[in-house]
């Protein structure tokens, strides 16, 4: 009797879908940057992604950050980023290594500090006429992201685990510029590092 519920549950826990939450970050060389995007940014500092979810048998949900430096034609060096949630199915799911494709809809800006010349406050002091301001400048927009990811978890079967992974991805992005909406491709590779705990 003993034997014969062991061999019922035995195929159950070998059927127990693994899972479990992550945190990580991982950095990059600066991506590239095609189509008319490209033509009005060009990459340069490096990237970095963000991730921060989990996952549950051979589907993963994550909030992800990607961000990079650019550099404008006129010489001004601002930051693009965009955030938004992300989705993958992982064709190869064991205990210790996970591929999978992914596919997401990030929104962000690209941010950056100008000079202006305005006029003085004349009621303060009326010798000036105008005077230097430096000024945030948010450029918006949104991109589709897909990609690649593969990690390797190093730990215990259940409980924390050490992450390394790499990811290598795409986004289509548009940005609302003050004349004209310009659409790019960013392709961008990372290497991180991260902290997951299985269940």
């Amino acid at each position: 009797m003993i034997g014969w519920l062991a061999c019922v549950a035995a195929p159950a826990r070998a059927g127990e879908r693994e899972g479990g939450s992550l945190i990580a970050i991982g950095s990059g060389p600066a991506p590239t940057i095609a189509g008319d995007l490209g033509a009005r940014l060009r990459a340069s500092g490096g990237g970095c992604r963000i991730r921060m979810g989990g996952w549950f048998g051979r589907v993963a949900v994550e909030v992800v950050v990607t961000c990079a430096g650019v550099d404008t034609p006129d010489g001004h060096h601002d930051s693009l980023m965009l955030t938004g949630p992300s989705v993958a199915w992982l064709p190869v799911a064991t205990r210790w290594f996970q591929l999978g494709a992914r596919g997401g809809l990030l929104a962000g800006s690209i941010i950056g500090e100008r000079t202006a010349t305005v006029p003085c406050d004349r009621d303060r002091d009326e010798a000036c006429g105008f005077r230097q301001v430096d000024e945030r400048v948010r450029v918006h927009g949104f991109a589709a992201s897909v990609g690649v990811t593969a990690q390797l978890t190093l730990g215990a079967r259940r409980g924390g685990r050490f992450v390394v992974w790499a990811d290598l991805g795409t986004q289509l992005a548009r940005f609302q510029f003050a004349d004209a909406v310009v659409a790019g491709r960013l392709t961008q590779l990372t290497i991180g590092i991260g902290h997951a705990h299985a269940f």
